[in-house]
């Protein structure tokens, strides 16, 4: 059940709840079916998504890791998955044996 107002205008920078990696733009006014709005959203990427008002908030520039977490705003698992990569790429492996 939505609001008698759209919580977002076109313009409006968003990120979905259900995927945090997705940011992009409202592109256009949202359509109202069922009670539910609708909006146009454009990705980082260029692809156009019709996604419901309540999978998306307002996107804020990134934060420190503890703001974050304070805020209850966490990533997916493909997130750490990226996270810890790098950090393997990043840190290589101190104090490894090796056999001759």
């Amino acid at each position: 059940m939505t609001s008698s107002t759209p919580a977002f205008e076109p313009g409006t920078k968003v990120q979905y709840r259900s995927d945090r990696a997705k940011v992009g733009e409202v592109v256009r006014s949202p359509t109202s079916v069922q009670d539910v709005y609708w909006y146009s959203v454009q990705l980082l990427n260029g692809a156009i998504e019709t996604v419901p008002e309540q999978d998306l908030q307002g996107f804020r520039a990134a934060q420190d890791p503890r703001g974050l977490f304070v805020e209850g705003r966490f990533g997916g698992t493909e997130d750490l998955v990226r996270k810890v990569t790098f950090h393997k790429l990043d840190e290589p492996l101190q104090n490894t044996l090796y056999s001759l």
